[in-house]
């Protein structure tokens, strides 16, 4: 009886080691891939410029009232400027990226009302997650995460309305404003980036 409880727990232990080295071999291939995509991006830099190819199927809003009532944080009517845009870097299955996505349509009546909003999907759409790397290496910053947004040179991971759109705010008054984006696509003409608009 002792012998059979012995064998089990060195069974269940071993198991236990087992699996441990497995999830950790796992990390370890999954961090040098990225790694590796990561030199790759790096070192096919091209100083090359194309016109985005836009997909505008995500059109579709809805007049849900906004949560966000604070007179400063809407962009008004006599505010639009057709040059300035928020960009946003997603992946289709985060769902905090989703959350985003969704909040932002339900609110393209009211507090989103006057941004314009592109949408690059990362996770299945090569090009446009070379486009998130070489963005962020113009604007020197380490970020592997989503969703991430860039208005002008301002740039940050994680959806806050409010903070969004005060920085769209202050990208509206900046006379020395630039678009890091389109400048990025200019630099690389090869890149043929698929963005949606919201």
């Amino acid at each position: 009886m002792k012998d059979t409880t012995k064998t089990i727990i060195i069974g269940v232990v071993i198991t236990i080691l087992v699996l441990i080295l497995t999830i950790f071999i796992l990390y370890k291939v999954d961090s040098k891939k990225l790694k590796d995509e990561n030199t790759t991006n790096k070192n096919n830099y091209n100083n090359s410029t194309p016109t985005i190819k836009t997909d505008n199927n995500s059109n579709n809003t809805t007049n849900t009232p906004s949560k966000n009532n604070e007179t400063n944080t809407i962009i008004k009517d006599d505010e639009k400027n057709d040059k300035i845009i928020l960009y946003m870097f997603h992946g289709s299955t985060c769902p905090h990226c989703v959350k985003a996505i969704e909040t932002m349509k339900n609110e393209k009546n009211t507090t989103f009302k006057n941004v314009e909003i592109r949408t690059f999907e990362i996770y299945k759409n090569k090009v446009n997650s070379e486009l998130y790397k070489k963005v962020t290496d113009k604007l020197k910053v380490n970020v592997n995460f989503v969703p991430y947004f860039v208005i002008g040179d301002y740039n940050r991971v994680g959806f806050n309305a409010e903070v969004l759109l005060k920085e769209y705010k202050k990208a509206l008054n900046n006379k020395n404003y630039k678009d890091i984006i389109s400048e990025v696509i200019k630099e690389n003409k090869d890149l043929e980036p698929v963005y949606e608009t919201i």
